[in-house]
């Protein structure tokens, strides 16, 4: 499942205000943001395979896309 239009564009909007929360110095603001970008599902899984998923929950990373194409479990199979 690859990301949409619409969710690129989000993504887009999200790392522009990452950016100026890292140059105001908001690492709080920045780490918030950082959870809301939407991974895609493939890069996901290969972090998984490559990291594990205690890097993935670590990272608090949003997990949306693969949890829709691989299920609501995929991070503990």
């Amino acid at each position: 499942m690859a990301i949409d239009k619409e969710t690129a564009l989000n993504n887009l909007r999200i790392l522009k205000a990452m950016r100026c929360a890292q140059d105001q110095g908001d690492e709080a603001e920045y780490g918030r943001l950082y959870s809301e970008l939407e991974v895609p599902a493939h890069a996901l899984m290969a972090s998984k395979k490559v990291k594990g998923a205690d890097w993935i929950r670590s990272r608090n990373l949003n997990t949306r896309q693969a949890e829709l194409k691989y299920g609501p479990n995929w991070l503990d199979d």
